[in-house]
């Protein structure tokens, strides 16, 4: 089995839909009438991104944090490894 903190985007995918779940479930819990519930989703789903990006978005090679930018780029700023 591969480790997937060797692959930051396709642990960024995983984690915007696990987002995308959380939150539609969230706002249906919402709808539903429990109030706390739906915030708590949905507060669930926005912690999920930010310890996605601060702790598992680094280079699976130098083991720096990775910028905003390299979703673009795919690639390294400090060391030009080729990012998947």
């Amino acid at each position: 089995m591969k480790d997937l903190t060797n692959y930051p985007f396709k642990l960024l995918k995983l984690t915007l839909v696990a987002f995308a779940v959380l939150f539609i479930a969230g706002i249906v819990v919402l709808k539903l009438g429990s109030m706390v519930m739906g915030i708590v989703l949905i507060s669930c789903g926005i912690f999920a991104i930010i310890v996605m990006l601060t702790v598992f978005w680094r280079c699976p090679k130098c083991d720096e944090t990775l910028p905003l930018g390299a979703m673009k780029t795919r690639k390294c700023p400090y060391c030009g490894e080729k990012i998947d």
